[in-house]
């Protein structure tokens, strides 16, 4: 009986050893990260799916939670998570069993098998630096699941600037269709009347006819970033009315450029590099020696000799721990963890002049896209409405030659579709900004 107790108490204490000795709450990811910056918005907080908002903002927001991209990165946070539990667990205990071919005598009896139980106890120090090392590398994995989100919001909207140009392209060549088709009338008028050749009556229909190949090629262009705006979003583009779209993000809010806090590209490394600071401690701490603790039960029968202490078992309790006399590279392993350590700093520092440069050439594509809009809507365009006005009357008259009319009609396309293509590039260098600062589109 006495066997039996002492074997399910060996037994209860080596699935006990199993638990986890961090004692850490595992939880989900749920924006915004915590881990990030409480004080700045979200993109998801900019996103809220009911129908007051634009269909470019609830297009991103079931982008936000279908996109593929997002979605593995949220799984690499969660993974994250679970590491720093698994960091500062302790091993599993070992359980030994073993018995003897031909049983040994001893004073109080012949042993006839042992249990045995070990736990190895690491440094303490390295514990608390690998949970604290994981810890880190969660935050940094949080930051890329943000990095991610800004990443779709800006491929959204460039896409975005891309379909609503080419609406609005289709748009003004068809209108241009119809003036080209009103030019044609006026010169087979002409003709009719013997002051225009055939020539000049084929010349008008042909350039007619390359409007309208034009316009499906742009409608042709057109599909194919539907297909795209599926691809980042599962959201058909084909189902939204672009006729009723404006360019997105016009109105962006930024709380500071030069905020790293902000920018969770340079987060994400900050908070690798602050992981492979600890990767030094941690090398550091591989000198210091792991115990193992442990206790042997031996079951002895009983003797012959009737002895009070005949069939009484034996217990042994054991102490180790490892000498670290230079089996292992430890100063290999500390130079190593300090290269990887200046590694990403000075891929940290290079990451921040690169988004510098991105987002100061972005404010300058802005800043040169609005002078272009400005100078085609008040300077440009208006001079061309009166000029191919005047042209008309003037080709009508017989004042003016057919060329003068083709000249005017194209220059006046050039500028209209020059005035969409702005606005375009004001929207695709708002969304290179976007896609690098959490910034509120307010």
């Amino acid at each position: 009986m006495k066997h039996t107790t002492i074997l399910m108490c060996g037994i209860a204490l080596a699935t006990s050893c199993q638990s986890n000795s961090t004692g850490q709450t595992i939880t989900r990811f749920t924006l915004p990260a915590p881990s990030i910056a409480d004080a700045y918005a979200m993109p998801d907080k900019l996103i809220v799916g009911d129908d007051s908002k634009s269909d470019w903002q609830q297009t991103y927001a079931v982008a936000l939670a279908q996109n593929g991209d997002i979605i593995a990165a949220k799984a690499r946070y969660n993974a994250a998570l679970q590491q720093q539990s698994i960091a500062g667990a302790l091993p599993e205990p070992r359980l030994m069993l073993g018995g003897f071919i031909e049983p040994i005598e001893t004073r109080n009896g012949p042993m006839q098998m042992k249990i045995g139980l070990q736990q190895r106890i690491p440094w303490q120090g390295r514990l608390d630096d690998l949970s604290l090392q994981q810890r880190i590398l969660a935050q940094a994995a949080a930051a890329e699941v943000v990095d991610k989100q800004l990443q779709v919001r800006k491929q959204l909207t460039e896409l975005w600037a891309q379909r609503i140009l080419l609406d609005r392209s289709i748009s003004i060549t068809k209108t241009q269709v119809d003036l080209m088709r009103h030019i044609e009338v006026l010169v087979i008028a002409k003709f009719e009347s013997g002051r225009a050749s055939q020539a000049k009556v084929l010349r008008t229909q042909l350039a007619t006819t390359k409007l309208e190949d034009k316009v499906f090629s742009l409608a042709a262009a057109a599909d194919l970033v539907d297909a795209k705006i599926f691809a980042v979003s599962t959201v058909p583009g084909s189902s939204i009315d672009w006729n009723e779209q404006e360019y997105p993000l016009q109105n962006l809010v930024a709380t500071d450029f030069d905020n790293d806090s902000a920018r969770p590209r340079l987060l994400n490394l900050q908070f690798k590099m602050m992981a492979a600071a600890k990767s030094v401690d941690i090398a550091n701490d591989q000198r210091m020696p792991d115990f193992m603790v442990g206790i042997d039960y031996t079951m002895v029968g009983d003797n012959d000799l009737g002895m009070a202490t005949s069939g009484d078992d034996a217990f042994g309790v054991q102490l180790a721990f490892d000498i670290p006399f230079g089996n292992r590279p430890y100063a290999a392993m500390v130079t190593a963890s300090e290269q990887r350590q200046q590694s990403l700093r000075w891929q940290l520092e290079q990451a921040t002049r690169n988004l510098d440069a991105e987002i100061n050439n972005a404010l300058s594509l802005k800043d040169d896209a609005q002078r272009r809009v400005d100078l085609y809507r008040n300077k440009l365009i208006p001079r061309a409405e009166s000029t191919i006005e005047a042209t008309l009357q003037a080709f009508q008259s017989s004042q003016a030659s057919l060329q003068d009319v083709l000249d005017a009609s194209t220059l006046i396309l050039e500028y209209q579709l020059q005035l969409e293509a702005a606005h375009s590039d004001m929207c695709s260098a708002r969304a290179i900004i976007a896609g690098a600062i959490l910034i509120n589109d307010k």
